[in-house]
């Protein structure tokens, strides 16, 4: 049984990206696809249901291995030794008190491990979104420019999202923006902590994707994109369409993650999340290598 903190998001066409001049090119064209249906989580991972799965498992997290996370000191990121999941900004930092806000300094490896521990232990087959997934989730099929609609992230007192304004306030619990509600009832699908998505990053894969959602691309490039700004990130990181994408082994203290679930038995996204799984592995092996020549 699905937990009831998923949405359903029923198949169908909408239109993916932006044709506004003032976006990124990586947002265009604005193009259609066809989604078919799926769950995703309602909110992002909390702290406490990550720290559920570490126990069970006794699972380290890429930053506790390396010893080392990018975290934010005096407003810049760096990599700071000690930083991960648990100390989200160095050893003598802890996230205790904060077991209802989105997990954070979590790669795709960590990511893609906890749904396969929840695909275990819930007996059905849980993984990342793709970016399409993601941007339906949010945007819905109106075309909307932000989650919520077209109104700015604060206006007349009405507060939508958490984002930086000028001022770095750290994350909130997850859902605490219920007036930046998505299209569907999704949560914080605009700041907080940016989502990962499965996909591999290509900055011009709009411009030959194709019209059905098969998951996008698969490289060694070794970056993944991930969607929906943060505390750290301006109000442009907000809208929908927005498009990043960091090192898929790199822990940020900015980025999170949700899942979906796919309503179908046959899911075409699998074989890729398993090959992102096969790539994150040889790289990581390379890394290790390197670093053993180098000492």
């Amino acid at each position: 049984m699905l937990d009831s903190e998923m949405v359903l998001v029923r198949e169908g066409v909408f239109e993916m990206g932006s044709d506004d001049s003032s976006t990124d090119d990586r947002e265009k064209p604005r193009h259609k696809v066809w989604v078919n249906d799926f769950y995703i989580d309602k909110h992002m991972v909390t702290n406490k249901k990550f720290c559920k799965f570490c126990e069970e498992t006794n699972f380290l997290t890429t930053a506790e291995i390396d010893d080392e996370g990018d975290t934010l000191v005096n407003g810049e990121f760096q990599l700071v030794k000690g930083a991960n999941w648990r100390h989200p900004f160095g050893p003598h930092s802890s996230n205790e008190q904060k077991g209802d806000h989105p997990v954070v300094l979590v790669t795709v490896r960590d990511a893609l491990a906890y749904c396969s521990w929840r695909s275990k232990k819930e007996k059905r087959y849980f993984r990342l979104p793709t970016e399409a997934e993601w941007e339906k989730a949010a945007r819905g099929t109106d075309g909307r420019q932000y989650p919520w609609g077209n109104e700015p992230p604060s206006d007349l007192g009405v507060v939508r999202a958490r984002y930086y304004d000028g001022s770095l306030k750290g994350t909130t619990p997850v859902g605490s923006f219920p007036q930046g509600a998505s299209f569907y009832g999704v949560m914080d699908m605009a700041g907080n902590a940016w989502d990962w998505c499965v996909d591999a990053s290509d900055k011009h894969y709009y411009e030959k994707a194709p019209n059905c959602d098969v998951g996008g691309p698969i490289s060694m490039s070794s970056d993944s994109v991930f969607r929906g700004g943060s505390y750290i990130f301006p109000v442009e990181a907000l809208r929908a369409s927005c498009r990043h994408s960091n090192c898929l082994g790199r822990a940020s203290v900015g980025i999170g993650f949700r899942t979906v679930a796919p309503s179908r038995k046959w899911d075409s996204v699998r074989i890729r999340v398993l090959n992102r799984m096969v790539v994150y592995f040889a790289l990581r092996m390379k890394i290790n290598i390197n670093r053993r020549l180098n000492r």
